[in-house]
């Protein structure tokens, strides 16, 4: 499934799971939306847990996760100078239907500047148990091996100048022991408005990649 969300026209999310689920229900007995800002509170006594933080480009994105007042796994993105991006979703159900992977890929173009491509990339989220190494496979057919936490937490994030050079990323596959591959899944993210605007061609995965 892909969720996107467009703020002020330079950030866009995607939400990349078997299952997603705004925490909690949105609607109360009455049908009548409740307070949005409620279902990303802070169940009491609940430890917010710091997963990664990566300087990029002179700005420091930090991942971190916490549990909400409906007992949901929350996935928060601090994105430098720009937002403060919250997810939440059933963790029993979040590698449901035999998938390993559940990630947030993010991008954006920093405000007042005009461009044709974003000047940020980045995946967040979670390995199942099964997955001992998560690599992503960049457009330019490069690789880089994501660094996962004890509880299979991980953040990447691409800069300016890489993605210039073509390394932008386009899948991520999740092995096992064996190194047999367990779940290979698509994490493009495409132009942002503009570059579409200008008639560019859609940035496609190298055709010599493996």
């Amino acid at each position: 499934m892909k969720r996107f969300i467009v703020i002020a026209g330079v950030l866009v999310f995607a939400i990349l799971a078997a299952s997603f689920a705004v925490a909690g229900n949105p609607f109360n007995t009455r049908g009548i939306p409740a307070d949005p800002r409620a279902e990303f509170a802070k169940a009491p006594g609940s430890e917010e847990v710091v997963h990664g933080v990566k300087n990029v480009d002179g700005g420091a994105w930090v991942s971190k996760s916490f549990r909400n007042v409906s007992g949901n796994l929350c996935l928060s993105q601090t994105v430098p100078g720009e937002a403060h991006g919250t997810s939440c979703t059933d963790a029993a159900r979040m590698f449901a239907d035999h998938r390993h992977i559940y990630v947030i890929v993010g991008a954006r173009q920093k405000s007042g500047r005009k461009r044709l491509t974003w000047d940020n990339l980045w995946l967040q989220g979670m390995a199942s148990p099964s997955v001992r190494s998560l690599q992503l496979v960049n457009g330019d057919c490069t690789r880089a091996a994501l660094t996962l936490g004890d509880d299979g937490a991980f953040l990447h994030v691409v800069s300016k100048s890489d993605i210039d050079r073509g390394q932008v990323p386009f899948k991520l596959e999740a092995r096992d022991d064996a190194g047999d591959l367990l779940e290979e899944r698509d994490v493009s993210v495409g132009l942002p408005k503009n570059g579409k605007e200008a008639g560019l061609k859609e940035p496609s995965l190298g055709t010599n990649c493996s």
